[in-house]
Order: C-alpha cells, then sequence, then structure tokens
C-alpha cells in the first residue's frame, strides 16, 4: 500500500467553497455562495466545505455498489471481508464484475454531514434561480 503524507501548504491556495443541500431523500451540490432551489422550494443546506482539504476536514464520498450507496469518509465501505487486503475496486455480495463508482463530493466535517446518510445524490438536483414561472426539471 501507497501512502501519502504530503502537506499542503498556504501558497497551494483557496479551494471555492462547497454547500450540501437535500429535500426529501435526494441531495446535491452548489459551489460558491450559490443558493439551490427544487421544485420552487428553497431547499436545506445540510453542511459546508472546500474543494481543497482544510484542517479538521475529511474527504466526503459518495459511493454506489449495484443499487446500494453510501455518504461518508470511508472509501473502504463496500470492499469485501478479504483479511488484511484492502480491495476497495470491488463490492461485496456482489459479482467480480460490478465495481463501485466513486464520487468525491469535496472535504467536509463529515459529522456535520451525517444526515445524508440514505440519501441520493443527483448531479443536477439545484436550480440557482428560480421564477414564479419556471419549476426545475429532474430528471
Amino acid at each position: 500500500n501507497v501512502y501519502s503524507t504530503d502537506v499542503l501548504s498556504a501558497e497551494f491556495g483557496e479551494g471555492d467553497l462547497i454547500q450540501l443541500h437535500f429535500y426529501d431523500d435526494v441531495f446535491g451540490a452548489t459551489i460558491g455562495h450559490e443558493s439551490c432551489w427544487k421544485d420552487a422550494i428553497n431547499v436545506i443546506t445540510l453542511c459546508s466545505g472546500s474543494t481543497i482539504p482544510e484542517e479538521g476536514s475529511k474527504p466526503l464520498y459518495y459511493i454506489t455498489c449495484n443499487g446500494h450507496s453510501y455518504v461518508g469518509d470511508d472509501a473502504y465501505n463496500f470492499i469485501p471481508d478479504t483479511g488484511d487486503k484492502l480491495k476497495p475496486h470491488i463490492c461485496a455480495n456482489e459479482d467480480i464484475s460490478v465495481r463501485p463508482i466513486f464520487k468525491l463530493l469535496g472535504y467536509f466535517d463529515t459529522a456535520n454531514c451525517a444526515d445524508l446518510s440514505g440519501k441520493t445524490y443527483v448531479d443536477d438536483f439545484c436550480s440557482t434561480t428560480m421564477s414564479p414561472t419556471q419549476s426545475p426539471h429532474m430528471p
């Protein structure tokens, strides 16, 4: 296994704000200070993070394996129990051909994002503007 212990210096720059929003059983993200609307409702902003690691933050993943999903900081959530070998490229209890799909949502204080558990991530969840006669489309 290869581990990196690099530390980002201040010259690396500042990341952009990422906000995760949810409504019912789905959630999405905005970058920067954009608002998020769904079906003319200003949705709940649950947690905020960054596009780069910051002190106290962890990577937050949305991982799917054959219809099952996970939101959290454990990149190995779906791996099979194979003893001492970690195989994140395989989904537990699935055919060897089934591969997980990883989305890095950003870097967050993951405890603040715990309410996303069991929700489905949708890329185009947020519509950033809303007029009274316009409704966002979500496939």
